[in-house]
């Protein structure tokens, strides 16, 4: 509605100057001012003066003001989960509007974000994906919240796709309808969200006073979840959120493939103009001294497509934006979802950039079967946590099924040996030249290792006995992924069959015990795992 009122005024003629400091407010804490606080409706950025206060002259087309939460401060919850940051502008541009934001302090020398991404929660009856995220999901996130916030605050970032937009319509299930299912079953906040492409309202058209259909296709999103960017400061961290997906919907070539879609739910990975203004402006807000991190739902960095080196689909885009941060700050860090796969990503082009993607926390939502929630690359699902103490991270992964689980380990012997007598899996190794053709395998006594915690800068030995093996990383499908129920299409494509973070060493014997090794950049030994060989395989996920 205030969308098309702005666009309404403007072709009539007003100006921005005509409305003046239309949106204005105060910030304070237990009942002081506090001054020096950023506040943003989505375009502008302004600082509350020594009184708290602050005006802006918005055309309000973003259709919220909000604050960047300075460090040493937590805003109250809405409802429990929601953090209130930001309000919904209710009057027209004309008119003048006054909301107020209360901070409360907080001791953030030590914090822990937790981040999930690719919940999908879908109301799916014959997946079932409301039961098993309340039977494996939830009680992780609730289990790994609790444990953490001993250590301090905690905070939990949703890295997009919430919901899916493919069957909003089928199953009568919004993102609204995702994040009052997430309060009634007690999920904890402050949960922070960014936008994914399922997050879009598939049904979102172009009309004559709304002719952008990716704030036509975000607006269920905005009103349940409020801003698609802003930013916030928590110790010494500047976090920015960003909506980098632009949501084009483009007709369909045939009949609607579900009901209520009006179009293909087609998009491209990029920043829109107000929100790539926004962010230079909000990037000069930063503290001297602060690290900044960036949260959004595609990673900026992946393989595919390759030689690309990103997945933006202006590269000229995404140099600007890497130089943006590299010219400031000498590095750009980001963490992302959407690829289903936990990868500390890496690329030449862009060296100083380094893309944490976030798994699924669905797994492959939630479609690779019964207790077995895999991601693409066939690491467990589960949830990504961090700890920052100063310029210090530390990371965890928790599995839903396994706990702190790094790896999975093959005894290559035996997992041939079922690839091979696996009907389902031979056909599916036809249908793709991505797909590794264990039919065709030659190996003897080869060891896999499925680390997807690796982080490039660590080694990873192996040693039968106290003999060190000879470790390669390759490129291939990993043996579990190739024998689960994932949906047919996803052993087509190679992005969805190939990892980067599967190692390989050739042993002696068919029984001895391998023993894996992760060290650190300055060797120091990380984690250490044994198998017993000759080991079964099987279709669990251990």
């Amino acid at each position: 509605m205030i969308h098309r009122i702005v666009t309404a005024l403007f072709l009539a003629g007003l100006s921005l100057s005509a409305w003046a400091q239309n949106i204005t407010g105060r910030v304070t804490s237990e009942g002081r001012p506090v001054e020096g606080v950023c506040v943003s409706d989505g375009v502008s950025i302004v600082r509350t003066d020594a009184d708290g206060r602050y005006a802006l002259r918005s055309d309000k087309r973003q259709g919220f003001v909000f604050i960047s939460t300075p460090a040493w401060y937590t805003v109250p919850l809405k409802d429990g989960l929601l953090p209130d940051f930001y309000r919904p502008l209710t009057e027209p541009a004309g008119v003048a509007e006054t909301h107020d934001f209360q901070l409360i302090p907080q001791n953030q020398s030590c914090y822990t974000v937790l981040f999930a991404s690719d919940i999908h929660i879908k109301n799916d009856p014959v997946l079932g994906d409301k039961r098993l995220f309340e039977a494996y999901a939830l009680p992780n996130v609730k289990r790994v919240h609790a444990r953490c916030a001993a250590d301090g605050p905690v905070v939990l970032f949703n890295l997009g796709d919430l919901a899916h937009d493919k069957v909003w319509y089928r199953f009568d299930w919004n993102i609204a309808k995702s994040r009052d299912y997430l309060r009634t079953c007690g999920y904890p906040g402050p949960l922070y969200s960014v936008m994914g492409n399922h997050d879009n309202d598939g049904a979102a058209v172009a009309t004559p006073f709304a002719p952008d259909v990716d704030y036509n296709a975000e607006r269920p999103y905005r009103d349940a979840m409020g801003p698609t960017y802003y930013s916030m400061n928590i110790g010494k961290d500047h976090w920015i959120m960003l909506d980098d997906v632009i949501y084009l919907n483009n007709p369909f070539d045939g009949a609607p493939t579900d009901p209520g879609l009006a179009g293909r739910r087609d998009y491209r990975i990029g920043l829109n103009a107000d929100e790539r203004a926004w962010l230079e402006k909000d990037l000069e807000t930063v503290p001297e001294g602060m690290n900044v991190r960036v949260c959004a739902h595609a990673p900026f960095l992946f393989e595919w497509p390759k030689e690309k080196g990103t997945q933006f689909a202006d590269s000229g885009e995404m140099d600007a934006i890497y130089g943006l941060f590299v010219s400031r700050f000498g590095k750009m860090t980001a963490y992302t979802g959407h690829s289903h796969r936990f990868q500390f990503a890496e690329n030449p082009r862009y060296p100083l950039l380094h893309d944490l993607m976030v798994p699924a926390t669905s797994g492959n939502v939630w479609n690779t079967g019964e207790n077995q929630m895999l991601g693409i690359d066939a690491s467990d699902a589960g949830i990504v946590s961090a700890r920052f103490e100063g310029d210090k991270v530390t990371y965890g992964y928790h599995t839903h099924a396994y706990g702190e689980k790094w790896m999975r380990l093959y005894d290559m012997n035996t997992a041939v040996e079922y690839l091979r007598n696996d009907e389902r899996v031979a056909k599916r190794m036809t249908r793709s030249s991505h797909i590794t053709d264990y039919a065709a395998y030659t190996g003897k006594n080869e060891i896999y290792a499925n680390i997807w915690f690796w982080q490039p800068g660590w080694t990873v030995e192996m040693l039968e006995g106290s003999r060190r093996l000879k470790v390669e990383r390759i490129d291939a499908t990993d043996p579990l992924l190739l024998a689960t129920r994932n949906p047919e299409s996803y052993y087509k494509h190679e992005r969805y069959v190939v990892n980067k973070h599967l190692f390989a060493a050739t042993a002696r014997s068919p029984r001895s015990t391998i023993t894996v090794r992760i060290l650190d950049e300055d060797g120091n030994l990380l984690h250490s795992e044994k198998m017993v060989r000759p080991k079964a395989f099987s279709l669990d996920m251990e």
